[in-house]
């Protein structure tokens, strides 16, 4: 099957290893095992087919670490590991991926911190490390549910087309400023911090103007309420609960708001 170039089997009630043999198959372009049983660890020969950019491993029974052959695999746009039991830590060579539109890693075993070179991939619009025992600092890096620690990364700005960015239900912590996803001002659809250790003021986000879902609440954010917010006119859900936040609320905060669903600020 070495001219093969698409391979679907997902909920295939597969239940073996991966073969070491599934890098001969490099013709394919796109793979998809999600769903199934498979066991023991990925391969390193994945890394073989250079051609593949589609790739979903998710809700099976994988272990072991993600190889750092992943990174030969510089034409993936869609890599979906979540749902295994995985462990080790996100290999360096994710950001060898440059053409990478979504990384989906949740749900897995995986620990030490987000590696700097996620920051170079700059086509990334959805990036999800929910789920994992990720630590230590991201201070200079870029999920839902994680126990990641340290602050928010800086080389997250370079991420011009990102869409959602949940990071929620961590021990992040630091102050939080417009100018880490700046670049991504006009593409941010989903801003989701919740229930980390974040301080100082609520950033007031001028500018992003697709911004549609905003959940800051159970952080330690005090200060008051910025009327910037009231500009975010495309925003459907907001939720600032279960901070310090003082002073009033007023018309000025609410005013643009036409397309508001959801509002907490208790």
């Amino acid at each position: 099957m070495s001219s093969l170039e698409y391979l679907d089997l997902h909920l295939s009630e597969l239940d073996d290893e991966i073969p070491d043999t599934i890098g001969d198959m490099g013709s394919l372009a796109y793979l998809d095992l999600s769903g199934n049983q498979l066991r023991a660890s990925i391969p390193d020969t994945v890394g073989k087919m250079v051609l593949l950019s589609h790739l979903d491993l998710s809700g099976n029974q994988l272990q072991g670490s993600i190889p750092d052959t992943v990174g030969k695999m510089v034409l993936l746009s869609r890599l979906n590991l979540s749902g295994n039991q995985l462990q080790g830590s996100i290999p360096h060579t994710v950001g060898k991926m440059v053409l990478l539109s979504h990384l989906d890693l949740s749900g897995n075993q995986l620990h030490g911190s987000i590696p700097n070179t996620v920051g170079k991939m700059v086509l990334l619009s959805h990036l999800d490390l929910s789920r994992n025992q990720l630590q230590g600092s991201i201070s200079d890096t870029v999920g839902n549910m994680n126990h990641l620690q340290g602050e928010i990364p800086k080389s997250l700005s370079n991420l011009c087309n990102l869409q959602a960015l949940e990071l929620d239900r961590n021990n992040i912590s630091g102050q939080l400023t417009p100018d880490f996803v700046a670049y991504a001002n006009d593409t941010l659809v989903t801003l989701s911090l919740s229930a980390n250790q974040f301080s100082g003021s609520v950033p007031a986000l001028i500018g992003f103007s697709s911004l549609r879902e905003l959940h800051l609440d159970f952080n330690q954010l005090n200060g008051t309420l910025p009327k910037g917010l009231g500009q975010l006119s495309n925003l459907q859900s907001l939720d600032i609960a279960s901070n310090s936040l003082q002073g009033t609320v007023n018309e000025a905060h609410l005013f643009n708001l036409s397309q508001l669903s959801y509002l907490d600020l208790s």
